[in-house]
Order: structure tokens, then sequence, then C-alpha cells
């Protein structure tokens, strides 16, 4: 580690963990991590996404897809303007597993189901609101955790909003959901006000 680029890490709290089989291990978003394979090993990673790092996941997004957009810099060039964005998302879903429309359609999601809880006693879906088409909702695997221990549902949907803003204001990125991905952005009401700055 380089003492100069990081001058804290000495000073930093660590934890040697030791991983045996069938368990899991959960790594809170933000927390730098090394792992040391003692023998032959098979290792399943499952990133994570949830309305308390939403922020994090939106600047990873960013972040990609500038660095799809300076290594194809030398083309930009001989490209339209609407190939040049279609190019990046493509590059982008390829390489990263996401573009703007994936992450739309997860806040969309978000929103919706957050929107039918705020209509329910509680905050709780009841079985009817949960029904799809006339048909029952399955269970979940892992079912969420009890109301109280949940971040309020109005801190939620001020994430997903400051989202929608940041794509809202992103002239590629509007124009790509809109014209290509026929996405109707005018649905979305703007409830956007936490602070978090995703990279220009």
């Amino acid at each position: 580690m380089d003492a100069t680029q990081f001058p804290l890490f000495q000073t930093a709290t660590r934890f040697t963990i030791y991983q045996n089989p069938g368990e899991t291990l959960f790594v809170p978003s933000g927390w730098w991590h090394q792992v040391h394979n003692i023998g032959d090993t098979i290792s399943i990673n499952h990133n994570w996404c949830n309305g308390s790092n939403l922020g994090l996941i939106l600047e990873s997004l960013c972040s990609d897809l500038k660095e799809v957009e300076h290594e194809i810099e030398h083309l930009k060039e001989d490209m339209e303007g609407e190939e040049w964005i279609e190019t990046c998302q493509r590059l982008l879903l390829a390489n990263s597993g996401w573009d703007w429309s994936t992450i739309w359609l997860l806040c969309k999601t978000v929103e919706d189901r957050v929107q039918r809880q705020l209509k329910t006693h509680g905050g709780v879906e009841d079985e009817e609101a949960g029904r799809v088409q006339g048909q029952a909702r399955r269970t979940p695997v892992f079912p969420p955790p009890p109301p109280e221990l949940q971040p309020p549902l109005e801190l939620t949907l001020r994430r997903v909003g400051a989202v929608f803003d940041h794509i809202q204001q992103d002239k590629s990125a509007s124009w790509f959901l809109e014209h290509l991905k026929q996405i109707d952005m005018g649905e979305i009401e703007s409830q956007a006000s936490v602070n978090f700055a995703p990279p220009k």
C-alpha cells in the first residue's frame, strides 16, 4: 500500500476473518477488503443495491460510462451524436451489466412498490395490494425486514427521485431513454431532496 497516497491506511481499524465452507460474509458498501484464498476455493460474490446506497450506484454507473467514453473517444468524430450515445450505452451494458434504462427501470419498480405501500395501512402491502394481474404475489425467498427496521418510505422516494432528476437533466441519458427505449419520462414527478452529487 502506498503510504503517500493513503496516509491513513496504517491507522485504519482492520478485521481479519477466516471464512469457512458454507459461510456467507457481508461487506458493507464502501468498505475496502482483500481476500486471500488459503486453499482450493469457489467464491460466489453478489453486489446489492437498495435505497441506502442508491447514490453510490448512480455514481458507479456514471464512472463506468466515463471510462467507456474515454476508451472509444478516438471514434467519436466519425459518429453522429445519436450513434455515439447508443454505442456508449451498448458498451456500458456489455461491460458493466447496466445502462441508463436498467437503473431507470430499477428505480421505477422501487417507486411503484413504495407508492403501493404508502397507500396501505402502516406502509405494509396487504395480500390484495400485492396481486399482479389477478395472481397472488409469490412469497419472497428472503422476506423484507419488518417496517420498523426499514428506512422511511418517503426517504426512499426522495432517493429514487434524485436519480430520476439526474437522468432527466442529462441530455444524452434522457434522449437514450425516450428515443431508443421508448420510456415515457414525463410520468415521473421530481421528489428529490437528498444531497448526493454524481460525477458530472
